[in-house]
């Protein structure tokens, strides 16, 4: 989606646009994405020769060849290289190329009028901690300009709010770079890039391999050490003395085993502590390479002690640990991306819904001369003509023009039936077309297709944090250096016990463990490595991942993770009744039309058809549908008709002006609502619109509305609707989950504690004949009652109730407004029940949190003082080894734990309550039968006796 108030321009091979000078040049920054069409290339080698030729130029992002070397998509910096100079660097090398499209991903101009935030989103990788995110999170917040950033440790993903005319996204790139870490920005246009991004394919493939030539040296160090010694004829040889006294065979074959562990395979923990520590920054890798490099040295140094001083005698060294800690450490992040992978697998299988190519046809306005294409995806324009063969993947959202066929669309929807698709039924980007072949008119394609709205809920509800997070980062800032500070202080204090104490453990006084300053270095070591705040960091951030996840697989999207922590405290759930907990498929049950009117019935049905025809109101439906069959009129016998004026006024009805020139060549105004809203419209307000014994056959269950032409009353109409079929289900699963269940609706008493009754509502918990208004003035009641209030709606009349509760939850049939302002958006069909599994989720993610937090901190608090040797003397030690192993398990079961959360299923309890159906109970009926009325919440509410419209 191309940012607002962003000139975009697009550069053409044979008609160039330059910027107009070059000091717009230079105070202008585009990145653009250039998709070129390479006509001959002889080898794939020449793909190599112009990623070579590029790779030194600082205005190219990145450049892929996709389709088999066909096409390239290259993005680039126009500051420093434009679209011509691009084409003609390529031709250079002699690769014949074709322009096909140019788009600018964003825009930065250094304007005084350009004050318009912006949001760019990088892919930073070399973090590894919550402390790094917590660095770079910190050193960016203090840039002027910058509104707002957050980074997720578990995908890597930074998103950052900043005003372009005050920095620059390339002076933020940069910054990124200096701490150290590599930076790349993303385009979350490119369905291939975004799967390219969730997947952690290349990282793990590289842990793995880093992982497998660890063991190549690591395994044969430990039989030397460990198992060889144990055999006479070798321990002969390890004992033996090489080129001068003190220096030991078995020592120098340890020592060339460890060096390409050490200083090979380990560079990269030390480049990433080098460039944290330049910018005073503690991470994980800092601790991993102070307990390696400690492990190291030391074992060096008591061989230049055995060397140096009398009686030579075989020296203490741990290779070997230096070897196995950064073994189990490459093992540890290996599963740890390994299982991060699978956190976002959801949304990796969202990504794959939508197919990489689509057939269209070009010049199609002449029939004669159609021919088909094939493109990529994300190339499809609006108006674009598609051709779908049975099989394929729908490449967009659009509306057939030819053609029929059943459509799989419960990846969408969540209906397992196949639909049936016909000229002028819509589609929906990433279904599935099974039987027929169709053709089809795109409407909307890219990231404004249905299929993408999903995605980017899934994204930014895993980018966003929740508020407990917060204190995960405030800890992670401190603990670091709390860590070397406490390695440090065991290291001297237990320097100072060994040379003063009588006593000491058992230890101090065994030869195999060396000297008593070596094992004080070994006790600092354990404590270094054994900390562990990476399953800090990560406890929340998968968490989150993966309960979204499975949410999207459920069609539950929450918009962020305050939400989805919100969701999880929900005392309150307050329920819309029409298209909530009813079909919203209204039928009409009666008609009654004045005496004034009865001799003009068929202008009178015609009237209520051209107001309503069009309406997304279910009794706007209802009437057209009853106006058609009544009239037994086409909509093209009625196009003469004109309306002059509508007015909708939400909660109460419409209102509007018709010109009928077959009747009269005046005006008539037409008025359909509630009994209050026609009161207005009369010239009489007083006048009587139904008697006594009309109203009470009237009041018996049904939704009625009125009708007012030319301020004078001319007839009201009775509709009925049915419940969901397993909204009686959801309200008794939300009063299993110890959430109290309320009813407010602009519908009469009598429809609304009939619906009521029907789903275990208890009449004092219905709210009836309220306005929007007065919806959300309920809300804000509760809401000063410090009760967490969630609500449930489908309408426009729904959605300032929806902005004001603490969780909004709309249903994928509402309007689009509804699930704009919504916080929760259930896109399955017939979806109420998921009210209630949303719910359970959010409960089931959190505590999830909280034990990960819980377990993460406890290790630490455990494992510590274990290895800071405070129960040494109780003879209990923890080796470095176990300590490198104990770290890289903690940060793996956090990961772990996490992935749990995919064995998420819908409670059985959620579908197998029965109705607290209390017919046959004597006490209740006679209660119900004396208690007819509904209660209100306070005096505000007084009764409309009628509904919304």
């Amino acid at each position: 989606m191309y940012p607002q108030n962003c000139n975009i321009k697009f550069y053409n091979y044979q008609q160039p646009i330059e910027l107009e000078n070059i000091k717009e040049r230079q105070k202008c920054q585009s990145f653009v994405k250039t998709v070129l069409y390479i006509k001959k290339i002889s080898h794939f080698s020449c793909i190599s020769a112009i990623k070579q030729n590029f790779r030194k130029n600082s205005g190219i992002i990145s450049i892929d060849i996709l389709s088999l070397g066909k096409q390239m998509i290259v993005k680039h910096d126009t500051r420093i290289i434009n679209t011509n100079n691009l084409i003609y660097e390529i031709e250079n090398l002699g690769i014949k190329t074709s322009f096909i499209s140019s788009e600018i991903l964003y825009e930065t101009c250094d304007n005084k009028n350009t004050t318009k935030e912006k949001i760019i989103k990088l892919k930073i990788t070399g973090m590894t901690c919550a402390s790094c995110v917590n660095s770079v999170e910190t050193t960016l917040k203090s840039i002027n300009g910058v509104t707002g950033v957050i980074i997720n440790l578990a995908t890597k993903e930074a998103k950052i709010n900043y005003c372009p005319s005050i920095v620059d996204i390339q002076y933020l790139i940069q910054i990124i770079k200096d701490k150290g870490y590599t930076t790349e920005i993303l385009d979350f246009n490119n369905n291939e890039e975004k799967r390219k991004n969730f997947s952690k394919t290349k990282c793990t493939k590289s842990w793995r391999n880093s992982f497998i030539k660890c063991l190549i040296f690591t395994i044969p160090l430990l039989f030397f050490e460990k198992i060889a010694p144990k055999f006479k004829t070798y321990n002969k040889i390890d004992n033996t003395i090489i080129f001068f006294p003190g220096l030991f065979f078995g020592d120098i074959l340890s020592l060339i085993l460890t060096l390409p562990i050490q200083f090979g395979i380990g560079i990269r923990f030390y480049k990433s502590a080098f460039n944290s520590l330049k910018h005073k920054i503690l991470t994980m890798d800092t601790l991993i390479c102070l307990g390696t490099y400690m492990a190291f040295f030391f074992s060096i140094l008591s061989i230049l002690l055995s060397i140096l001083t009398y009686p030579h005698k075989r020296p203490t060294t741990f290779f070997e640990t230096c070897s196995i800690l950064l073994t189990f450490v490459t093992l540890g992040r290996y599963i740890e991306n390994k299982a991060k992978s699978r956190t976002t697998e959801a949304l990796s299988k969202l990504m794959s819904l939508s197919p990489s190519f689509a057939t269209i046809y070009i010049n199609d306005t002449d029939t004669s001369t159609k021919k088909e294409l094939v493109v990529l995806t994300e190339s499809l324009k609006t108006g674009d003509t598609v051709i779908v063969h049975p099989g394929d993947k729908i490449p967009a959202d659009g509306i057939i023009i030819s053609g029929e066929s059943y459509i799989n669309e419960s990846m969408i929807t969540g209906e397992s039936k196949h639909i049936y698709k016909k000229q002028g039924s819509e589609v929906y980007s990433g279904t599935v077309n099974y039987t027929g072949r169709f053709e089809f008119q795109v409407t909307k394609a890219r990231e404004n297709t249905k299929l993408s709205q999903i995605l980017y809920l899934v994204q930014e509800a895993q980018t966003s944090r929740a508020s407990i997070q917060k204190f995960v980062d405030k800890v992670a800032s401190f603990f670091v250096p709390l860590v070397l500070f406490l390695g440090i202080i065991t290291f001297i204090v237990w320097v100072i016990l060994s040379y003063t104490l009588s006593h000491l453990p058992k230890i101090f006084d065994s030869d195999k463990y060396g000297e008593k300053v070596i094992i004080c270095a070994r006790l600092a070591i354990s404590v270094i490595v054994i900390a562990c705040p990476c399953a800090l960091g990560l406890s929340t951030p998968t968490a989150i991942i993966v309960g979204t996840g499975v949410g999207a697989e459920n069609g539950i999207f929450f918009k962020n993770g305050i939400v989805l922590e919100t969701v999880s405290k929900i005392t309150k759930v307050i329920f819309d009744k029409t298209g909530t907990l009813t079909i919203g498929n209204m039928c009409v049950h009666k008609v009654e039309i004045s005496n004034l009117w009865k001799s003009s019935e068929i202008l009178w049905w015609k009237l209520l058809f051209i107001s309503e025809q069009g309406s997304e109101h279910p009794i706007g439906k209802a009437i057209v549908l009853k106006a058609q069959k009544e009239l037994g009129l086409s909509n093209e016998k009625l196009i003469n008709y004109t309306t002059i004026s509508f007015e909708a006024v939400i909660g109460y009805g419409i209102k509007c002006c018709i010109l009928l020139p077959d009747y009269t060549k005046e005006n008539i105004e037409l008025a359909i609502g509630n009994k209050k809203f026609i009161r207005k419209i009369l010239e009489n307000e007083n006048e009587e619109i139904l008697n006594e014994k009309q109203e009470d056959n009237l009041n018996k269950g049904y939704t009625h509305v009125y009708v007012a032409i030319n301020k004078k009353f001319s007839g009201w109409i009775s509709l009925t609707d049915i419940t969901r079929t397993n909204a009686a289900q959801a309200v008794n699963a939300l009063k299993h989950m110890k959430i109290d269940v309320l009813m407010a609706t602009g519908d009469n008493h009598d429809i609304a504690l009939k619906v009521g009754r029907n789903l275990g509502i208890s009449k004092d918990k219905i709210y009836s004949s309220i306005t929007p208004e007065e919806k959300r003035d309920l809300i804000v009641y509760f809401q000063s009652q410090n009760e967490t209030v969630a609500m449930v709606g489908d309408g426009i009349n729904d959605s300032a109730a929806l902005a004001a509760a603490n969780i909004g939850i709309a249903l994928s049939t509402g309007s689009n407004i509804a699930m704009d302002v919504a916080d929760v958006i259930l896109t399955h069909y017939n979806s109420i029940l998921d009210v209630p599994a949303a719910i359970h989720l959010s409960r089931s993610i959190f505590n999830r949190i909280r034990l990960n937090i819980l377990w993460a901190s406890i290790y630490n608090m455990v494992s510590i003082p274990f290895a800071m040797g405070v129960f040494l003397p109780f003879g209990i030690y923890i080796h470095p080894i176990i300590s490198g192993a104990a770290m890289v398990c903690s940060s793996i079961s956090v990961v772990l734990s996490s992935l749990l959360l995919r064995l998420w299923r819908r409670p059985s309890w959620l579908t197998d309550i029965d109705i607290n159906d209390n017919t046959n109970n004597f006490k209740s009926f006679i209660s119900r039968f004396r208690n007819c009325n509904i209660f209100y919440i306070y005096k505000k509410y007084k009764p409309i006796n009628d509904i919304e419209v």
